[in-house]
């Protein structure tokens, strides 16, 4: 481990109702250069529209491997005021919205890689088919974003 950030995951109410907090996650993530990387933000919840790309800037975030409150749980309360025990998370910017692709319903999206700096790929994931009535396959979308990764 080289250094430690933090991440704001997007607020819950910029996802369809019916999201909770505990439902986000980050699914998958790609390089885009030294200090950026292009994440897959989603919800665990069956709504289209639940997943986003996120840039994720660490230019100006606050390296935390050092900080005591790295080794605590903290950083996981929602109340922390962060700005007041010296942290600065990582600048985001939603470039994609699941939204913008209607025909992609899987919501379960796990798989993220950068093809170009206007194309990415997704995957969903389908769980092998262990514990699920219909067995799901494996899908593939190549996405073209409309503003460059940069």
């Amino acid at each position: 481990m080289t250094a430690q950030y933090v991440y704001l995951l997007s607020n819950v109410s910029d996802y369809p109702t019916g999201n909770r907090p505990q439902d986000l996650k980050l699914s998958s993530a790609a390089w885009v250069s030294e200090k950026k990387l292009l994440l897959l933000e989603r919800s665990d919840e069956l709504n289209i529209g639940a997943v986003r790309r996120v840039l994720a800037d660490l230019t100006n975030a606050t390296d935390v491997s050092g900080l005591p409150i790295a080794q605590t749980l903290a950083l996981e309360d929602s109340s922390l005021d962060l700005a007041s025990v010296g942290i600065t998370p990582a600048a985001t910017a939603v470039v994609y919205r699941n939204e913008e692709t209607p025909e992609i319903t899987d919501f379960k999206l796990e798989g993220l890689s950068i093809l170009n700096r206007n194309e990415v790929a997704i995957t969903n994931d389908n769980d092998f088919g262990v514990g699920v009535t219909i067995p799901l396959s494996s899908k593939l979308w190549i996405i073209r974003l409309a503003q460059q990764i940069q």
